[in-house]
């Protein structure tokens, strides 16, 4: 069984998100509001990556910076289904 790249992506920021298995234990770094959400930072560039290289999107740069934020706190404080995925 084959899925689309995109679904793919979806599946792997799916668990990424559940599981948050990136972490900053450095003392030095840890204070750094970038640091604290590695996670969240890592699926918006994955998903940016993806997009870019199916060309669905031309640039990652552009979601970025339109919406990076809005994602960054959605990935954080919201909770997805995995049927949201599918």
């Amino acid at each position: 069984m084959e899925i689309n790249e995109c679904k793919e992506a979806a599946l792997y920021a799916y668990w990424i998100l559940k599981l948050r298995p990136f972490a900053i234990t450095d003392a030095q770094y840890s204070k750094i509001t970038d640091a604290c959400h590695i996670n969240e930072l890592f699926v918006i560039y994955f998903i940016g990556l993806i997009l870019e290289s199916t060309g669905r999107i031309k640039q990652t740069t552009s979601i970025k910076d339109s919406y990076g934020r809005f994602l960054e706190y959605s990935f954080r404080f919201r909770s997805f289904s995995i049927r949201l995925v599918r």
